[in-house]
């Protein structure tokens, strides 16, 4: 659900995940965690929908996408909001209202910890183009963040 918002979607990733898993499973060699091997597959299973679905609606994408922006200007109280209480439940959730090309880059750069040169490997687009949506992606969760903070004040002063 990091990566396919749509429940339906994460169902068949995950379904197709498996198929891919039980042909490779020979392959497995027995290095590093059975549970990392699985994990990788899961993931890069997602990314191929991922790149499919982005294929179809490159259209819709801006034409400013490959401006290059430091993403570090969210600001400091960014780090303030993610120790307010929130669980990872309240990020997954907002994750999943993020526009899925930033939300990928978000998780793959924070939770899978792949450098930019890797997502925008693994995604086929420009590194700049990563950045860029890391940087929009990491606007677009503080501003729900923020939302969700007034909600929650709001909700404890009544």
């Amino acid at each position: 659900m990091r990566y396919i918002q749509d429940r339906d979607e994460a169902k068949d990733v995950l379904h197709d995940s498996f198929i891919k898993i039980f042909k490779v499973i020979g392959k497995y060699k027995g290095e590093g965690s059975f549970e990392g091997w699985l994990k990788r597959i899961v993931i890069n299973v997602a990314i191929d929908h991922i790149k499919k679905s982005q294929q179809i609606n490159y259209s819709k994408r801006d034409d400013f996408e490959n401006l290059e922006i430091e993403s570090d200007h969210i600001g400091s109280s960014s780090d303030q909001l993610l120790n307010s209480g929130f669980t990872p439940d309240d990020l997954l959730q907002i994750m999943q209202s993020v526009q899925v090309e930033y939300a990928s880059v978000f998780n793959m750069f924070f939770i899978d910890q792949l450098s930019h040169k890797e997502i925008a490997l693994a995604l086929e687009i420009d590194e700049n183009t990563s950045r860029t949506r890391l940087f929009r992606a990491k606007a677009l969760v503080k501003t729900e963040l923020e939302k969700e903070l007034k909600r929650r004040q709001t909700a404890q002063l009544q």
